[in-house]
């Protein structure tokens, strides 16, 4: 089994069970009010997943807070791997992707089902998470491999990562969430062409709103709502929020209204995302 942790990693309920190996991504900031405003102190809290003896993966982390997680490691004589850049991850015109081991004995293309550009920045740990596999109990063939990559979202149903879900007018989804996430998607929406960005978007009570609403383009129209759980921050305050940042929209009753919405309102040449928070893509019909 692939175990996620909810929330952190040290007080998660996910820290019950004893891994083969513990693999820590990436760290952004995110649930400060319960992790901490510093990656350190994110660290501290992701690090806390870390076994006695048992190896630790980190993929593409800054040097302050990946230097908490060595410590932690090197306390509970856990095998430290920090190979990411052992790897180069080459994207080709074809929407296939290289993977380039530096030592260059290892080599593999693949057409991943998933097109999320972050995607990619996780590739890297997870090959050297089956590496160490490989070591212990396990024998994946590379041709598992390149069928995992590929093969995602069919095989394990997981939606929202940079998903087309229209055309004409281009409709995509995202469930980026955090600063880190949005930039991210910012960084993809500036490869694409099109005419007018509608955005949907709605988001939750607990983020950091003006970190995340200064990052979002001006000359958007945008489509604000809010999904149907507690947690969810209500549309007439985000639409003020919103407003102070030049962002100008309308609220809507629900996610698919404002869909609805933003089909109505965009031409064939435009495009329409939806985000802003995992339960704002939940809600999607028909996804």
């Amino acid at each position: 089994a692939i175990i996620e942790t909810g929330l952190g990693g040290r007080l998660d309920s996910t820290n019950v069970i004893t891994p083969l190996v513990s693999l820590i991504t990436t760290i952004g900031k995110d649930h400060e009010d319960l992790l901490g405003d510093t990656l350190e102190l994110i660290a501290f809290e992701k690090a806390g997943i870390i076994k006695e003896r048992i190896p630790v993966v980190v993929g593409d982390i800054q040097h302050s807070p990946k230097e908490v997680i060595r410590s932690r490691a090197k306390e509970k004589l856990a095998p430290f791997y920090d190979n990411y850049n052992d790897w180069s991850v080459l994207e080709n015109k074809n929407r296939t992707i290289d993977l380039i081991s530096k030592s260059g004995k290892s080599f593999l293309q693949i057409q991943p089902d998933i097109t999320s550009k972050y995607f990619l920045k996780n590739i890297p740990p997870i090959l050297e998470v089956l590496e160490v596999l490989n070591k212990c109990k396990f024998e994946i063939t590379d041709r598992a491999i390149q069928d995992g990559l590929e093969n995602i979202t069919t095989n394990t149903g997981l939606k929202g990562r940079w998903q087309e879900i229209g055309k004409s007018p281009l409709t995509i989804c995202d469930v980026g969430h955090n600063e880190d996430g949005i930039k991210e998607v910012l960084s993809q929406l500036d490869q694409l062409v099109f005419e007018q960005l509608h955005v949907v978007f709605g988001t939750v009570k607990d983020k950091p709103l003006n970190k995340i609403l200064s990052l979002l383009p001006t000359d958007a129209s945008y489509y604000f709502c809010a999904a149907n759980v507690p947690r969810a921050l209500e549309t007439k305050d985000l639409l003020v929020e919103a407003s102070k940042y030049g962002l100008l929209g309308k609220e809507y009753p629900s996610v698919n209204k404002a869909i609805e919405a933003a089909k109505l309102k965009a031409k064939e040449d435009d495009l329409i995302f939806i985000g802003g928070s995992t339960f704002v893509v939940a809600e999607i019909e028909n996804l």
